[in-house]
């Protein structure tokens, strides 16, 4: 069989689709032929042509299955480049992303179901890092070019799309190549991303000020992470400082004494041997501080 050929796409979520064609009622061009695994239970199956050379290439529908179950991918191919449709399911048959490649390029719209609900929570108000760097990560992994992630995160951010209930008439915003919108299909949100839009979609106005946004707030969130990071320091120090305290505290020994040479922090073997053997540390040791990433 052809490598898997499995993409490193989300895989947490979903959107609608008519499911991929069976092996049996797969169609494949006229110079490819279907292959099925030979792996005992596997479900993966492809068309593959043999060019010239002897090279057998995926042309055509390929279906493969993560080892796990948990997901798989129905996409075409042209002479081995993803070219065509794009469907990542769900193990229960529900699709997870869908769209469209151009000779290994995306384009047209992607969409993506269930994708800004799984963000984390910011810290507050003014402090929307942790769901900014998902955003920005779920757009990066749908190849949206990183000039315009910034912006299109931001708007994310800002939109109240909870409110909107057709993804086909959500507002969208335009960056410079590529547009995103976003709206609730029942319980799941979806975002849908435009690779190349039209050019006269694109109002510089409106962009610069999501910019200018996007600005302002990425340099309130770093001098609140430089807060947290100082705070964590001094934290730790303090907490360095207890646990040095601890270990120089004296044993305890059996018969209630305290150890004249042992430290909770040292070596007990030996300890107390003249009275009755190590009872026990009395010192209290502190919890260490959470790392500033920590919720």
């Amino acid at each position: 069989m052809i490598g898997r050929m499995l993409l490193g796409v989300l895989s947490s979520v979903v959107f609608w689709l008519p499911p991929p064609p069976s092996p049996a009622k797969a169609i494949c061009p006229a110079d490819a032929e279907v292959v099925r695994s030979a792996e005992v239970g596997s479900q993966d199956w492809a068309c593959v042509k043999t060019r010239g050379d002897g090279t057998r290439v995926l042309h055509g529908w390929s279906v493969t299955h993560e080892p796990d179950g948990s997901s798989h991918i129905a996409c075409e191919y042209v002479d081995g480049v993803l070219h065509g449709h794009f469907t990542r399911f769900a193990e229960e048959g529900s699709p997870l992303v869908r769209g469209t490649y151009d000779h290994g390029s995306r384009t047209g719209y992607w969409w993506l179901w269930s994708g800004l609900e799984f963000a984390p929570a910011p810290r507050s108000e003014t402090d929307r890092a942790r769901p900014r760097r998902f955003i920005e990560t779920l757009l990066l992994a749908l190849d949206v070019p990183e000039d315009d992630v910034p912006v299109i995160a931001q708007y994310l951010l800002d939109s109240d799309y909870s409110s909107q209930h057709d993804i086909r008439t959500a507002p969208q915003l335009c960056a410079r190549s590529s547009c995103v919108s976003a709206a609730m299909d029942g319980p799941d949100s979806v975002i849908a991303v435009q690779f190349d839009p039209p050019p006269e979609k694109f109002v510089e106005v409106e962009i610069i000020a999501v910019e200018q946004r996007a600005a302002k707030e990425r340099k309130a969130e770093e001098r609140a992470a430089a807060k947290r990071e100082a705070a964590y320091e001094k934290a730790l120090a303090k907490y360095e400082s207890d646990v040095d305290r601890a270990d120089r505290t004296r044993l305890v020994c059996n018969d209630g004494t305290r150890s004249p040479s042992c430290i909770c922090g040292g070596g007990w073997q030996g300890c107390c041997s003249h009275h009755g053997g190590v009872s026990h540390c009395p010192a209290t040791y502190p919890t260490p501080p959470l790392p500033p990433d920590e919720p």
